[in-house]
């Protein structure tokens, strides 16, 4: 599977059609042994892992169904049934399937049989083939249109798929189903997130014992992380050194200060700050209000921190507590509600 590639595909290509120049298989047995097989694992690079044959499903079994967890289902007709396909002297690959429905009853038949087929396994994508002929379609779809009134993607030969073998890799080789490729090619309105790439481990989830270092690590990240802020001997230490302030988190710590000054001054000195006239109207590049101002205004009322999850706040109000405004909440009387509480704090 390592040395399985578009290039490599195409040559593999031209030699099945080599091979099977001249003959015709009179059975599907036939047909799957010396075309099919070839075309999935040597063209379009299917490992056989992935690969189930004859699966029993609600009292049916399907040819090929590719994939873990399953993308695809190819079904398979012997090569003696020809599938008559629309007049295209451009070889257009992509053809309406209400245009191939009305001219083959075969089709048709195949039609219903894979779109019944993958809507009761829950898997979108069909491939009709008679080894010579490939259709493929979207036979379960999510966005309103039936599948046989949209659109698909036909090979008129094994001759027509070696000329744009390069669209047909992108579209049903391993890696073009496993990136959904098909479903943008088909359906223009797809707007599916792009696949997981922990959808391609055959394994995934899986824990994988740690190393010595990744475990020296993780204990290292925990002592650094978790522990050293939760000591209470050091956590001063830890916001003198470790707090970083933007512009704006310094004016709101100034101003935070100045308002607990003036509050804790006006109830224990017993000094009320005197009234004091300023204006609001800020200078060019100045602030909103006058500092003073504002600070008057809200000294006496209740100040509430809001804040998403995450972004600081309580970091917000221990560095205030510790750093700038240390003076003041030596003098204060404060409640730190913690754990339960979700880390509270009165002043």
């Amino acid at each position: 599977m390592s040395k399985c590639c578009l290039i490599n595909g195409k040559e593999e290509l031209k030699k099945i059609i080599s091979a099977n120049k001249g003959t015709s298989r009179v059975n599907e047995a036939e047909t799957r042994f010396h075309i099919i097989d070839e075309l999935l694992t040597k063209c379009f690079c299917w490992d056989k892992e992935l690969i189930k044959v004859e699966t029993y499903h609600n009292k049916t079994y399907t040819d090929y169904e590719l994939g873990i967890p399953k993308k695809v289902i190819w079904e398979a007709k012997k090569e003696g049934i020809c599938f008559d396909l629309p007049a295209n002297y451009e070889k257009k690959i992509l053809v309406d399937i209400q245009s191939l429905i009305i001219l083959s009853q075969e089709i048709k038949d195949a039609f219903e049989q894979v779109s019944h087929y993958c809507s009761t396994r829950g898997i979108q994508i069909g491939v009709i083939t008679n080894g010579n002929q490939i259709i493929a379609f979207l036979a379960t779809r999510f966005d309103g249109v039936p599948p046989l009134h949209g659109l698909a993607i036909a090979f008129q030969s094994l001759e027509h798929l070696l000329e744009e073998f390069n669209i047909a890799w992108q579209l049903l080789s391993y890696d073009g189903i496993y990136e959904n490729r098909i479903l943008k090619y088909l359906n223009e309105g797809d707007k599916s997130i792009p696949i997981k790439l922990s959808s391609r481990l055959k394994h995934y989830p899986n824990s994988r014992y740690p190393s010595e270092i990744q475990a020296d690590l993780k204990n290292l990240s925990e002592l650094l992380i978790q522990d050293l802020i939760e000591d209470k001997s050091l956590e001063q230490v830890f916001y003198e050194n470790c707090y970083c302030e933007s512009g704006a988190l310094s004016k709101y710590s100034l101003l935070s200060k100045n308002l607990l000054e003036d509050r804790y001054n006006s109830i224990f000195d017993g000094i009320s700050s005197k009234p004091t006239i300023a204006s609001v109207k800020p200078s060019k590049n100045d602030f909103a209000f006058n500092r003073d101002a504002l600070k008057e205004s809200l000294s006496k009322r209740p100040i509430v921190l809001i804040g998403d999850v995450g972004v600081g706040k309580t970091s917000f109000v221990k560095n205030l507590i510790y750093i700038k405004a240390c003076e003041e909440f030596n003098k204060s009387i404060y409640i730190w509600f913690s754990e339960h509480f979700r880390e509270t704090a009165f002043f």
